[in-house]
């Protein structure tokens, strides 16, 4: 695993990874190789002045030491001003930033592509995001928590081998996806059952037997979300369930629902207007975390009894 350097510049991660990928192919053998770039994470300071001039105007409606004062919880505030825009003067200039991160992050990895061109038939390539992120949202900058769209919705782009050119799949898929797809493209018989699916069929233009997806946050006690056709669900079971460590900046109620196909950035909750509905996919939030759980602890039992 490729994952720091001296800095968050993805150019010495991906200089790393060529050498990398240059003497692993020379050994002849099959390998794999993680490479974390972390441009896209705060603060935005390692990236060249020229990229963030093509998405920065210039224009500045509020200072950051101004926006800070909007935001309730102080460890919080603290961390925003001293580290995650550390450098920044202008709320404006955030997301530009971001947006060049995005910029110069791709720019190497097109790089690393190239070296892998002439080996495209026997490489299999997958970028992803572990997150995205808020930036500012609500008047105030916080960061890359909750179970809003703009942090659970990420890219996942497959190239070279077995993966068609310039197909795009619409329909949404999971991280849990993508071992088992890659098992499934190179014909790897795994013993562990996969909680995700493989997603060769819709490559293929067929389908996948899943009509929900289930996330979970990292930043609550006990926060879980359900995403079914056009409507997402996010629940908690009590108030201090759904809170975080900086006091509930990363919800915006114990029961969330959101009409997707009208209200895609998660702005109008919708779950006081629809009992039917929201009881609905309470119950089949429940349900599957269930499912979920006895799964786990059926693979942790058998884990133990294999070794006894």
């Amino acid at each position: 695993m490729i994952g720091y350097c001296h800095d968050k510049n993805s150019q010495c991660i991906i200089d790393v990874a060529k050498k990398m990928v240059k003497r692993l192919k020379n050994r002849g053998k099959p390998y794999f190789l993680l490479i974390h770039i972390w441009d896209t994470h705060t603060p935005f300071n390692d990236i060249p002045a020229f990229l963030v001039k093509r998405f920065y105007d210039g224009k500045c409606s509020e200072y950051v030491t101004q926006m800070a004062k909007r935001i309730p919880n102080e460890t919080w505030r603290r961390q925003v001003v001293q580290y995650h825009l550390k450098g920044i003067k202008c709320v404006d200039e955030v997301e530009p930033r971001y947006n060049a991160s995005i910029f110069h992050a791709d720019m190497f990895i097109g790089e690393l592509m190239s070296l892998l061109e002439n080996s495209k038939d026997e490489t299999l390539l997958v970028v992803t995001a572990d997150h995205g992120d808020n930036l500012v949202r609500d008047g105030i900058f916080i960061g890359h928590g909750g179970l809003f769209q703009r942090v659970i919705k990420v890219p996942l782009i497959m190239w070279g081998y077995a993966i068609p050119e310039g197909k795009v799949v619409h329909e949404p898929v999971q991280h849990i996806d993508i071992a088992p797809t890659i098992a499934d493209i190179v014909g790897l018989k795994a013993k562990y059952v996969f909680d995700g699916v493989s997603l060769v069929p819709l490559m293929e233009g067929s389908s996948i037997e899943r009509n929900t997806l289930v996330f979970v946050s990292t930043v609550a006690r006990r926060r879980y979300g359900i995403l079914t056709g056009t409507h997402k669900y996010i629940y908690s079971p009590t108030l201090e369930d759904a809170k975080d460590k900086f006091g509930g900046i990363w919800y915006k109620d114990v029961e969330e629902l959101y009409d997707l196909s009208r209200d895609y950035d998660d702005t109008d909750n919708i779950a006081n207007s629809n009992h039917d509905l929201v009881q609905k996919m309470r119950g089949l939030l429940l349900h599957n975390i269930d499912i979920y759980i006895k799964r786990r602890i059926s693979l942790i039992i058998g884990g133990v009894k294999s070794r006894l």
